[in-house]
């Protein structure tokens, strides 16, 4: 009767061990795959946390002045800029300009198409007294708070009738730009929203602004 007992006691125990064990078993299983997941979680939290770091947004001003570094007094300049609002690098990949609908590739045919006179002619006098300068964006790489003005002129002292149109037709220029961070994430915009929209991938153009 005792060695039943014993038995009875052993095989008791026994049962209680695997049923341990089991638990055991399974509470390390939650915890491996609690630990799998914290890990891919933690690692997609970090992505985004890089890639907001890396950011860009593009954007654009113009002015008609801008002060003298010498005397500090305002000068009348326009300029057409294109700046890096974002935390990250912008790699522009196209820019197309557009005057009332037309595309226009150089700040030439903007100035045709905006300032022109009754035949269509612009006057080549109107920038041998101050030339304009400009700048090529496409293919540029922008850092973070870094600008680019594709347009710079400033006012003639004479034969400034071309000047003065510009002025006024300025805030008509229209924008379209495309451009990717160094995580290949694209995004295209008019320059003027506060959104850009998110696109996979950037076409390639060949009607872009060249300068």
């Amino acid at each position: 009767m005792a060695a039943e007992n014993e038995i009875s006691n052993r095989s008791s125990h026994a049962g209680w061990r695997e049923k341990v064990d089991f638990l055991v078993a399974v509470c390390a299983l939650i915890t491996s795959i609690a630990s799998i997941w914290l890990s891919v979680t933690q690692s997609d939290d970090m992505q985004r946390l890089v890639q907001a770091q890396s950011w860009p947004f593009l954007g654009f001003s113009t002015s008609n002045t801008e002060t003298n570094t010498v005397s500090g007094k305002p000068e009348p300049v326009i300029s057409m800029t294109i700046e890096n609002l974002g935390v990250g690098p912008a790699k522009i990949q196209s820019l197309e300009i557009f005057y009332k609908g037309k595309n226009v590739k150089t700040s030439r045919e903007l100035l045709r198409a905006c300032c022109a006179d009754a035949s269509g002619k612009i006057p080549e006098d109107a920038w041998k007294q101050t030339p304009i300068l400009t700048s090529s964006v496409v293919g540029r790489v922008l850092r973070a708070g870094q600008t680019v003005p594709f347009l710079y002129w400033s006012r003639p002292e004479t034969d400034n009738a071309m000047w003065e149109k510009l002025n006024m037709a300025r805030f008509e220029v229209e924008k379209k730009i495309c451009y990717c961070s160094v995580f290949d994430e694209c995004w295209a915009s008019d320059l003027e929203s506060t959104q850009a929209k998110p696109v996979k991938s950037c076409p390639v153009l060949e009607n872009s602004y060249r300068q």
